[in-house]
């Protein structure tokens, strides 16, 4: 009979004793005692989130309470070399998003992500002074296995992290999913089609895209589940003269639309940061995005893009019978009910219906409890 049932992250190589006990007469008697170690943590099938005050290592760090939102705590790198490390266990090599949730006295974030003292991607940004909390993403690439993941500041002082979240990410040369993150440090293939050329004179990381004359860098996104896009870049005019032009526009499955465009130089590098798009750009398989110039021999550059969007929200309720869920409709869509009885060996192999079109206002689906008490579902578009 199990009464209370709670997680925690525990360290790797941590010693427990674990007592199993049953019922007798109203009183809890052991039955048998155990001493077990807990391994490297597992990266589940979807998002794994990475406590910043939960790390199996540290060099230099103070953990102190968050002022993020749910509270809890967080870290502060007060120096360069400040580091926190995990060990962790990677399921399968290949690419992962990684969103940094911080925050910085000083309004500059300097951090290195690396595996295994490898390099991986470096966060050089800079954000709102105080306790401002942003999630910056980039793409990193991992290697499968047991492995240490070490965040490092490279500079700066006061620098604040309060998680990171790992998602591993199918990427495609005409289509990539959102969150969308990317600073051209692993080049342009698959990910954006392009006639610009990479750059060592970037805003963060190592490289960005030089476009002069009629160059572009353009890659497809699929908004499909996802509403409220906006969209994040870091750009350089300073290279134009008076009459040429830097272009960011967004494609609806139609036709093309202007974001900015910049008839001339100015400073070094801007951020423009978080432009809503029109509700075209929302549940939209055929989203595009692009930036170019029209420059002649002079020359533009763009480096940090991040599309994002909100989520469909679900809802979720149960009696003694059934499960039901019900979600906003996206018109043209058809769903599928997939689940799950282990995320850690089965990502949602089951379909428990498919087909569902989309009705008016919302959708809804009801299922009857399953047999198996843990068991996940998620819904899908098709």
């Amino acid at each position: 009979d199990i009464h209370d049932l709670e997680y925690r992250l525990i360290p790797a190589g941590t010693e427990l004793t674990l007592m199993m006990t049953t019922p007798t007469n109203g009183v809890d008697t052991g039955i048998g005692v155990k001493n077990i170690i807990v391994s490297a943590v597992p990266f589940l099938s979807g998002p794994t989130v990475l406590q910043a005050e939960l790390h199996d290592h540290s060099i230099g760090v103070v953990s102190l309470p968050s002022s993020d939102e749910g509270g809890g705590e967080m870290v502060a790198f007060d120096a360069t070399g400040d580091e926190i490390s995990y060990d962790v266990n990677v399921p399968a090599a290949g690419t992962y998003l990684v969103g940094f949730r911080v925050a910085s006295g000083s309004g500059s974030v300097n951090l290195e992500l690396a595996q295994d003292g490898t390099p991986l991607t470096t966060l050089n940004r800079l954000i709102d002074a105080g306790e401002t909390w942003t999630t910056v993403y980039k793409m990193i690439a991992l290697q499968a296995g047991s492995s240490t993941l070490t965040v490092s500041a490279t500079a700066g002082e006061t620098q604040l992290l309060n998680w990171f979240e790992l998602t591993a990410s199918a990427e495609s040369a005409t289509m990539v999913d959102l969150p969308f993150a990317d600073g051209f440090d692993d080049g342009f293939a698959p990910i954006w089609d392009s006639t610009a050329f990479l750059s060592g004179a970037a805003y963060e990381g190592e490289k960005s895209a030089k476009m002069n004359n009629t160059d572009y860098v353009e890659t497809g996104i699929d908004t499909t589940g996802h509403s409220g896009i906006q969209v994040t870049y870091a750009r350089n005019t300073a290279g134009l003269s008076a009459g040429s032009s830097f272009i960011s526009e967004w494609f609806d499955g139609t036709s093309w639309n202007a974001i900015e465009s910049i008839s001339s130089g100015f400073s070094a590098w801007e951020v423009v940061s978080q432009i809503e798009l029109p509700a075209g750009a929302d549940h939209n398989p055929d989203f595009r995005l692009r930036f170019r110039v029209n420059a002649g021999s002079d020359y533009g550059y763009v480096d940090s893009v991040v599309v994002e969007g909100v989520n469909l929200p679900v809802a979720v309720a149960m009696n003694a019978d059934a499960i039901s869920f019900e979600w906003p409709n996206i018109p043209g869509a058809t769903y599928a009910v997939q689940c799950s009885t282990n995320l850690m060996t089965d990502a949602f192999s089951g379909t428990v219906e498919s087909g569902i079109p989309a009705l008016t206002g919302t959708n809804s689906i009801a299922i009857e409890i399953p047999d198996d008490p843990a068991a996940f579902y998620r819904i899908i578009t098709e």
